[in-house]
């Protein structure tokens, strides 16, 4: 990969967020996975905004952000979903992001 990541900070309403993990786990990682993207890693917060999540994603380029959301967007499973998360979430924030030179 390039060494380009995707921050995605996801506002989840309150008491939705294990439902909100559960579409992530079973249907939108695997298929943004699919579209080339990969999950590093995804966090909550335990001392902040209880309902945050911060999702870490490498992907190829910017290009490759809009270009997976298109393709996302129209896959069955994602449109079958996509009420459903759409309950779960206040807001989303996605930030692309590039390594600093003195970073492992």
């Amino acid at each position: 990969m390039s060494g380009t990541f995707l921050l995605a900070r996801v506002q989840v309403k309150y008491g939705s967020v294990p439902r909100f993990a559960e579409i992530m786990e079973n249907f939108v990682v695997p298929i943004f996975e699919e579209q080339g993207w990969r999950l590093i890693a995804s966090y909550r917060n335990v001392i902040g905004p209880l309902t945050e999540v911060l999702d870490f994603w490498e992907v190829e380029d910017a290009n490759a952000v809009t270009e997976a959301r298109e393709r996302a967007s129209e896959h069955p499973d994602f449109v079958k979903l996509a009420p459903q998360l759409a309950e779960c979430v206040v807001a989303e924030e996605l930030t692309l992001l590039t390594k600093m030179p003195f970073s492992p």
